[in-house]
Protein backbone atom coordinates (compact mmCIF):
# COMPACT_ATOMS: atom_id res chain seq x y z
CA UNK A 1 0.00 0.00 0.00
CA UNK A 2 1.44 3.56 -1.29
CA UNK A 3 2.58 5.96 1.88
CA UNK A 4 1.18 9.16 3.32
CA UNK A 5 2.55 11.02 -0.40
CA UNK A 6 -0.35 13.72 0.28
CA UNK A 7 -2.40 16.03 2.58
CA UNK A 8 -5.24 16.39 0.95
CA UNK A 9 -6.88 14.46 -1.76
CA UNK A 10 -9.92 16.16 -3.13
CA UNK A 11 -12.75 14.47 -4.99
CA UNK A 12 -15.83 16.06 -6.38
CA UNK A 13 -15.88 18.32 -10.15
CA UNK A 14 -18.61 20.32 -9.32
CA UNK A 15 -18.23 24.06 -11.80
CA UNK A 16 -14.16 22.71 -10.99
CA UNK A 17 -14.83 23.43 -7.39
CA UNK A 18 -11.86 20.94 -6.63
CA UNK A 19 -9.48 22.35 -8.86
CA UNK A 20 -10.39 25.61 -7.05
CA UNK A 21 -9.86 24.31 -3.80
CA UNK A 22 -6.47 22.14 -4.78
CA UNK A 23 -5.31 25.74 -5.95
CA UNK A 24 -5.78 27.44 -2.33
CA UNK A 25 -4.80 24.86 -0.06
CA UNK A 26 -1.52 24.60 -2.39
CA UNK A 27 -0.79 28.17 -1.95
CA UNK A 28 -0.96 27.85 1.83
CA UNK A 29 1.47 25.31 1.25
CA UNK A 30 -0.91 21.40 1.55
CA UNK A 31 0.50 19.04 -0.85
CA UNK A 32 -2.70 18.42 -2.66
CA UNK A 33 -4.08 15.51 -5.34
CA UNK A 34 -7.47 16.25 -7.53
CA UNK A 35 -8.90 12.80 -8.33
CA UNK A 36 -11.24 12.65 -11.87
CA UNK A 37 -12.55 10.31 -13.79
CA UNK A 38 -10.72 8.21 -16.99
CA UNK A 39 -13.89 9.77 -19.17
CA UNK A 40 -13.87 13.26 -17.17
CA UNK A 41 -15.66 15.75 -20.06
CA UNK A 42 -13.30 18.67 -18.25
CA UNK A 43 -10.33 16.46 -17.55
CA UNK A 44 -8.36 18.21 -20.20
CA UNK A 45 -8.98 21.13 -17.76
CA UNK A 46 -7.80 19.72 -14.86
CA UNK A 47 -4.49 18.29 -17.15
CA UNK A 48 -3.54 21.77 -17.76
CA UNK A 49 -2.77 21.91 -14.11
CA UNK A 50 -0.56 18.71 -13.60
CA UNK A 51 2.06 18.19 -16.84
CA UNK A 52 5.43 17.10 -15.59
CA UNK A 53 4.65 17.45 -12.38
CA UNK A 54 5.60 21.26 -12.37
CA UNK A 55 1.82 22.77 -11.22
CA UNK A 56 1.04 23.52 -7.87
CA UNK A 57 -0.85 20.05 -7.33
CA UNK A 58 -1.31 16.38 -8.94
CA UNK A 59 -4.61 15.31 -10.86
CA UNK A 60 -4.99 11.54 -10.50
CA UNK A 61 -7.41 9.56 -13.34
CA UNK A 62 -8.55 6.86 -11.92
CA UNK A 63 -9.69 3.68 -13.44
CA UNK A 64 -11.81 1.83 -10.90
CA UNK A 65 -13.03 1.26 -7.14
CA UNK A 66 -9.49 -0.48 -6.15
CA UNK A 67 -7.62 1.18 -8.18
CA UNK A 68 -8.94 4.94 -6.35
CA UNK A 69 -8.73 2.95 -3.18
CA UNK A 70 -5.33 2.26 -3.02
CA UNK A 71 -4.47 5.47 -4.87
CA UNK A 72 -6.85 7.59 -1.72
CA UNK A 73 -4.69 5.72 0.98
CA UNK A 74 -1.70 7.85 -0.22
CA UNK A 75 -3.49 10.80 1.22
CA UNK A 76 -3.79 11.42 4.67
CA UNK A 77 -7.40 12.93 4.12
CA UNK A 78 -10.48 13.16 1.47
CA UNK A 79 -12.19 16.28 1.03
CA UNK A 80 -15.57 14.47 -0.67
CA UNK A 81 -17.64 17.23 -2.55
CA UNK A 82 -21.56 16.16 -2.48
CA UNK A 83 -20.79 12.92 -1.90
CA UNK A 84 -18.60 12.03 -4.50
CA UNK A 85 -16.38 9.92 -2.86
CA UNK A 86 -19.47 7.16 -3.11
CA UNK A 87 -19.51 6.28 -6.70
CA UNK A 88 -15.24 5.25 -7.04
CA UNK A 89 -16.15 3.25 -3.82
CA UNK A 90 -19.28 1.77 -4.48
CA UNK A 91 -17.78 -2.18 -5.44
CA UNK A 92 -15.34 -1.86 -2.35
CA UNK A 93 -17.10 0.75 0.46
CA UNK A 94 -16.58 -1.83 3.19
CA UNK A 95 -12.38 -1.49 2.27
CA UNK A 96 -12.82 2.40 3.65
CA UNK A 97 -13.31 0.98 7.51
CA UNK A 98 -9.62 -0.48 7.15
CA UNK A 99 -7.26 1.74 8.66
CA UNK A 100 -5.09 2.51 5.98
CA UNK A 101 -7.75 4.60 4.18
CA UNK A 102 -8.05 8.09 4.93
CA UNK A 103 -11.15 9.93 7.01
CA UNK A 104 -13.56 11.55 5.03
CA UNK A 105 -14.53 15.28 5.15
CA UNK A 106 -17.77 15.18 3.40
CA UNK A 107 -18.59 18.92 2.00
CA UNK A 108 -22.08 19.48 1.66
CA UNK A 109 -23.69 21.72 -1.49
CA UNK A 110 -26.92 22.22 -1.13
CA UNK A 111 -29.68 19.90 -2.25
CA UNK A 112 -27.43 16.48 -1.19
CA UNK A 113 -28.31 17.77 2.04
CA UNK A 114 -31.66 19.26 1.72
CA UNK A 115 -33.36 16.50 -0.44
CA UNK A 116 -30.60 13.57 -0.91
CA UNK A 117 -30.58 12.84 3.14
CA UNK A 118 -34.04 13.47 3.48
CA UNK A 119 -35.01 10.89 0.55
CA UNK A 120 -36.53 7.20 1.36
CA UNK A 121 -34.66 5.60 -1.30
CA UNK A 122 -31.21 3.04 -1.21
CA UNK A 123 -29.15 6.01 -2.32
CA UNK A 124 -30.61 8.35 0.59
CA UNK A 125 -30.04 5.60 3.03
CA UNK A 126 -26.81 5.16 1.44
CA UNK A 127 -25.65 8.82 1.71
CA UNK A 128 -27.13 9.19 5.81
CA UNK A 129 -24.64 6.22 5.90
CA UNK A 130 -22.00 7.96 4.19
CA UNK A 131 -22.56 11.28 6.41
CA UNK A 132 -22.85 8.92 9.67
CA UNK A 133 -19.29 7.56 9.43
CA UNK A 134 -17.63 10.38 8.13
CA UNK A 135 -14.94 12.22 10.39
CA UNK A 136 -16.27 15.91 9.90
CA UNK A 137 -19.33 16.61 7.82
CA UNK A 138 -18.94 20.35 6.72
CA UNK A 139 -22.32 21.25 5.77
CA UNK A 140 -24.71 24.54 4.76
CA UNK A 141 -26.99 25.94 6.89
CA UNK A 142 -30.24 25.95 4.69
CA UNK A 143 -33.43 25.58 6.49
CA UNK A 144 -34.50 21.66 5.14
CA UNK A 145 -30.88 21.04 5.84
CA UNK A 146 -31.39 21.80 9.17
CA UNK A 147 -34.49 19.66 8.84
CA UNK A 148 -32.38 16.58 7.48
CA UNK A 149 -29.30 17.18 10.16
CA UNK A 150 -31.51 17.30 13.14
CA UNK A 151 -33.84 14.48 12.05
CA UNK A 152 -31.18 12.03 11.57
CA UNK A 153 -29.07 13.05 14.43
CA UNK A 154 -25.95 13.32 11.63
CA UNK A 155 -22.68 13.62 13.47
CA UNK A 156 -19.51 15.55 13.00
CA UNK A 157 -21.51 18.89 11.65
CA UNK A 158 -19.70 21.98 11.01
CA UNK A 159 -21.04 24.99 9.28
CA UNK A 160 -18.16 27.19 7.94
CA UNK A 161 -19.00 29.81 4.52
CA UNK A 162 -17.63 28.26 1.80
CA UNK A 163 -14.59 30.31 -0.59
CA UNK A 164 -15.88 32.52 -3.06
CA UNK A 165 -12.26 31.69 -5.52
CA UNK A 166 -13.30 34.83 -7.87
CA UNK A 167 -12.58 37.88 -5.60
CA UNK A 168 -11.85 41.32 -7.41
CA UNK A 169 -9.90 43.51 -5.19
CA UNK A 170 -12.16 46.41 -5.08
CA UNK A 171 -15.89 46.78 -5.20
CA UNK A 172 -16.22 47.32 -9.29
CA UNK A 173 -18.92 50.48 -9.93
CA UNK A 174 -22.84 50.25 -10.57
CA UNK A 175 -23.38 50.67 -14.42
CA UNK A 176 -24.39 54.26 -15.47
CA UNK A 177 -27.83 53.92 -17.17
CA UNK A 178 -30.19 57.28 -16.81
CA UNK A 179 -32.14 56.00 -13.18
CA UNK A 180 -32.79 52.82 -14.91
CA UNK A 181 -32.29 50.49 -12.81
CA UNK A 182 -30.98 46.97 -14.68
CA UNK A 183 -32.00 43.53 -12.47
CA UNK A 184 -30.61 40.38 -13.12
CA UNK A 185 -32.10 37.22 -12.82
CA UNK A 186 -29.79 34.10 -13.48
CA UNK A 187 -30.89 31.27 -11.04
CA UNK A 188 -33.41 28.86 -12.38
CA UNK A 189 -36.87 28.97 -12.87
CA UNK A 190 -38.22 26.69 -10.82
CA UNK A 191 -41.09 27.16 -8.54
CA UNK A 192 -42.41 23.32 -8.52
CA UNK A 193 -45.04 23.38 -11.06
CA UNK A 194 -43.26 21.41 -13.77
CA UNK A 195 -41.03 19.29 -11.15
CA UNK A 196 -43.78 19.08 -7.94
CA UNK A 197 -42.12 16.20 -6.16
CA UNK A 198 -42.89 16.65 -2.71
CA UNK A 199 -39.01 15.70 -1.57
CA UNK A 200 -37.66 18.53 -3.69
CA UNK A 201 -36.23 21.85 -1.22
CA UNK A 202 -34.11 23.35 -4.34
CA UNK A 203 -37.07 25.53 -5.87
CA UNK A 204 -36.24 29.33 -6.64
CA UNK A 205 -39.89 30.66 -5.66
CA UNK A 206 -39.25 32.71 -9.54
CA UNK A 207 -42.85 33.23 -10.05
CA UNK A 208 -42.93 35.93 -6.37
CA UNK A 209 -40.12 38.18 -7.94
CA UNK A 210 -41.38 38.27 -11.79
CA UNK A 211 -45.23 39.03 -10.29
CA UNK A 212 -43.67 41.84 -8.08
CA UNK A 213 -41.11 43.29 -10.80
CA UNK A 214 -44.28 43.48 -13.33
CA UNK A 215 -46.40 45.60 -10.10
CA UNK A 216 -43.56 47.49 -9.86
CA UNK A 217 -42.84 48.36 -13.22
CA UNK A 218 -46.69 49.13 -14.08
CA UNK A 219 -46.81 51.53 -10.85
CA UNK A 220 -44.23 53.51 -12.25
CA UNK A 221 -40.82 51.87 -11.66
CA UNK A 222 -38.09 52.47 -14.55
CA UNK A 223 -36.13 49.40 -14.68
CA UNK A 224 -35.36 46.08 -16.70
CA UNK A 225 -35.12 42.70 -15.99
CA UNK A 226 -32.95 40.28 -17.66
CA UNK A 227 -33.88 36.52 -17.46
CA UNK A 228 -31.86 33.33 -17.95
CA UNK A 229 -34.34 30.54 -20.15
CA UNK A 230 -33.46 27.62 -18.22
CA UNK A 231 -34.83 25.93 -15.06
CA UNK A 232 -37.75 23.31 -15.34
CA UNK A 233 -40.53 25.77 -15.38
CA UNK A 234 -38.76 28.19 -17.97
CA UNK A 235 -41.39 28.53 -20.19
CA UNK A 236 -44.46 28.95 -17.59
CA UNK A 237 -42.03 31.99 -16.71
CA UNK A 238 -42.01 33.00 -20.88
CA UNK A 239 -45.88 32.96 -20.84
CA UNK A 240 -45.68 35.04 -17.44
CA UNK A 241 -43.53 37.59 -19.40
CA UNK A 242 -45.81 37.58 -22.36
CA UNK A 243 -48.98 37.89 -20.99
CA UNK A 244 -47.88 41.27 -18.80
CA UNK A 245 -48.45 43.89 -21.04
CA UNK A 246 -44.54 44.75 -20.20
CA UNK A 247 -42.50 42.17 -22.05
CA UNK A 248 -40.38 44.95 -23.24
CA UNK A 249 -38.87 45.21 -20.21
CA UNK A 250 -37.32 41.75 -19.48
CA UNK A 251 -34.72 40.67 -21.70
CA UNK A 252 -33.82 36.74 -22.67
CA UNK A 253 -30.79 35.12 -22.41
CA UNK A 254 -29.48 31.55 -23.00
CA UNK A 255 -26.77 29.69 -20.38
CA UNK A 256 -24.17 32.17 -19.72
CA UNK A 257 -20.37 30.33 -19.17
CA UNK A 258 -19.06 31.24 -16.31
CA UNK A 259 -17.02 34.55 -17.68
CA UNK A 260 -20.01 35.73 -19.04
CA UNK A 261 -22.04 35.61 -16.18
CA UNK A 262 -19.64 37.35 -14.40
CA UNK A 263 -19.72 40.40 -17.11
CA UNK A 264 -23.47 39.92 -16.74
CA UNK A 265 -22.51 40.73 -12.98
CA UNK A 266 -21.05 43.79 -14.08
CA UNK A 267 -23.90 45.46 -16.23
CA UNK A 268 -26.62 44.90 -13.72
CA UNK A 269 -27.31 47.17 -10.78
CA UNK A 270 -28.95 44.27 -8.84
CA UNK A 271 -28.46 40.60 -8.84
CA UNK A 272 -31.55 38.67 -8.12
CA UNK A 273 -31.24 35.13 -6.66
CA UNK A 274 -33.87 32.62 -5.10
CA UNK A 275 -36.57 32.76 -3.09
CA UNK A 276 -37.61 29.69 -1.40
CA UNK A 277 -34.01 28.01 -0.25
CA UNK A 278 -33.36 30.35 2.64
CA UNK A 279 -29.17 30.63 2.16
CA UNK A 280 -26.59 32.02 0.36
CA UNK A 281 -25.92 29.90 -3.11
CA UNK A 282 -22.64 30.49 -4.94
CA UNK A 283 -24.50 32.79 -7.77
CA UNK A 284 -25.46 35.39 -4.32
CA UNK A 285 -21.68 35.48 -2.58
CA UNK A 286 -19.98 35.69 -6.15
CA UNK A 287 -22.95 38.19 -6.93
CA UNK A 288 -21.36 39.91 -3.96
CA UNK A 289 -18.01 39.61 -4.50
CA UNK A 290 -18.43 41.89 -7.24
CA UNK A 291 -20.12 44.79 -5.44
CA UNK A 292 -23.72 43.85 -6.56
CA UNK A 293 -26.63 44.11 -4.16
CA UNK A 294 -28.45 40.74 -4.06
CA UNK A 295 -32.07 40.53 -3.62
CA UNK A 296 -32.66 37.05 -2.08
CA UNK A 297 -34.03 35.29 1.16
CA UNK A 298 -32.01 34.17 3.57
CA UNK A 299 -33.41 32.40 6.92
CA UNK A 300 -31.78 34.71 9.61
CA UNK A 301 -31.75 32.20 12.48
CA UNK A 302 -29.96 29.91 10.30
CA UNK A 303 -27.72 32.41 9.09
CA UNK A 304 -25.92 33.17 12.61
CA UNK A 305 -25.12 29.34 12.85
CA UNK A 306 -22.59 29.79 10.24
CA UNK A 307 -22.01 33.90 9.96
CA UNK A 308 -22.65 34.33 13.97
CA UNK A 309 -23.57 38.04 14.11
CA UNK A 310 -22.13 39.19 10.94
CA UNK A 311 -25.47 38.46 9.10
CA UNK A 312 -24.80 38.94 5.18
CA UNK A 313 -26.02 42.61 3.84
CA UNK A 314 -28.64 41.04 1.20
CA UNK A 315 -32.05 42.59 -0.13
CA UNK A 316 -33.53 40.47 1.95
CA UNK A 317 -37.03 39.42 0.96
CA UNK A 318 -39.47 36.39 1.10
CA UNK A 319 -43.30 36.71 0.21
CA UNK A 320 -44.49 38.84 -3.29
CA UNK A 321 -45.17 41.43 -1.58
CA UNK A 322 -41.90 41.77 0.41
CA UNK A 323 -39.83 41.56 -2.58
CA UNK A 324 -42.29 44.33 -4.14
CA UNK A 325 -41.42 46.31 -1.39
CA UNK A 326 -37.65 46.04 -1.76
CA UNK A 327 -38.02 46.24 -5.52
CA UNK A 328 -39.51 49.69 -5.12
CA UNK A 329 -36.73 50.35 -2.43
CA UNK A 330 -33.72 49.94 -4.67
CA UNK A 331 -34.74 53.54 -6.13
CA UNK A 332 -34.07 55.27 -2.56
CA UNK A 333 -30.95 57.64 -2.61
CA UNK A 334 -27.69 55.74 -2.34
CA UNK A 335 -29.77 52.35 -1.20
CA UNK A 336 -27.73 50.06 -3.97
CA UNK A 337 -24.29 52.20 -3.08
CA UNK A 338 -24.37 51.29 -0.05
CA UNK A 339 -25.56 47.92 -0.44
CA UNK A 340 -22.90 47.55 -2.89
CA UNK A 341 -19.96 48.51 -0.68
CA UNK A 342 -21.24 46.60 2.34
CA UNK A 343 -21.87 43.02 0.13
CA UNK A 344 -18.31 43.74 -1.10
CA UNK A 345 -16.53 44.14 2.17
CA UNK A 346 -18.64 41.42 4.06
CA UNK A 347 -17.57 38.66 1.77
CA UNK A 348 -13.91 39.64 1.59
CA UNK A 349 -14.74 38.91 5.43
CA UNK A 350 -16.48 35.66 5.20
CA UNK A 351 -15.41 34.30 2.13
CA UNK A 352 -12.05 35.07 1.02
CA UNK A 353 -10.08 31.45 0.12
CA UNK A 354 -7.53 31.73 2.19
CA UNK A 355 -9.40 33.17 5.67
CA UNK A 356 -11.61 29.29 4.82
CA UNK A 357 -9.01 27.48 4.33
CA UNK A 358 -6.94 28.43 7.14
CA UNK A 359 -9.68 27.62 9.32
CA UNK A 360 -10.18 24.22 7.44
CA UNK A 361 -6.12 23.67 7.51
CA UNK A 362 -6.53 23.71 11.64
CA UNK A 363 -8.95 20.52 11.23
CA UNK A 364 -6.99 18.76 8.79
CA UNK A 365 -3.96 18.61 11.50
CA UNK A 366 -6.60 17.57 13.90
CA UNK A 367 -7.55 14.70 11.98
CA UNK A 368 -4.47 13.41 10.50
CA UNK A 369 -1.59 15.01 12.87
CA UNK A 370 -0.04 17.01 9.81
CA UNK A 371 0.60 20.61 10.84
CA UNK A 372 0.56 22.82 7.49
CA UNK A 373 -0.02 26.35 9.53
CA UNK A 374 2.47 27.68 11.83
CA UNK A 375 -0.21 28.29 14.77
CA UNK A 376 2.85 30.28 17.03
CA UNK A 377 3.69 28.19 20.16
CA UNK A 378 7.34 27.13 18.60
CA UNK A 379 7.82 31.57 19.75
CA UNK A 380 9.68 31.33 22.76
CA UNK A 381 11.73 34.48 24.05
CA UNK A 382 13.08 32.31 27.18
CA UNK A 383 14.51 29.17 25.84
CA UNK A 384 17.82 28.24 27.70
CA UNK A 385 19.67 28.25 24.14
CA UNK A 386 18.33 31.96 23.40
CA UNK A 387 19.19 32.99 26.46
CA UNK A 388 23.24 31.62 26.32
CA UNK A 389 23.17 33.71 23.29
CA UNK A 390 22.23 36.93 24.16
CA UNK A 391 24.32 36.54 27.91
CA UNK A 392 27.79 35.93 25.50
CA UNK A 393 27.10 38.39 23.22
CA UNK A 394 26.82 40.74 25.78
CA UNK A 395 29.58 39.79 27.82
Amino acid sequence: MSAKQYDIGIIGNICSVDINTATSLSKLGAKVLVFRKWNDKDLSAADTYSQNGSSEFDVYTSKGSLDFFVKACSCRILFSFTGAVLGPLKKVYPLRFLPMFPPIVNISTGSDITELLGERSLKGFLYRIHLRFSTLNWLVEYPHGLKNILKYKIPNVYFMPFPAFRLPEKKLPLPESNDKIIFFHPSHLDWRVSDPDENRNSSKGNDRFIKAFIRAVKNGLDAECILLYRGPDRDLALKMVEDSGIKERFIWKQALTRDELFDAFLKCHVVVDQFDVGGLGGIAVEAMASGRPVMTYIEENCSRLQYGGDIPPVINCWSEEEIYRQINNCIADDFLGKKAQESHLWVNRQHRPHIVYDKILFYVALLTGKRIKDYGWLKNAYSQKKHHAIKEKTT
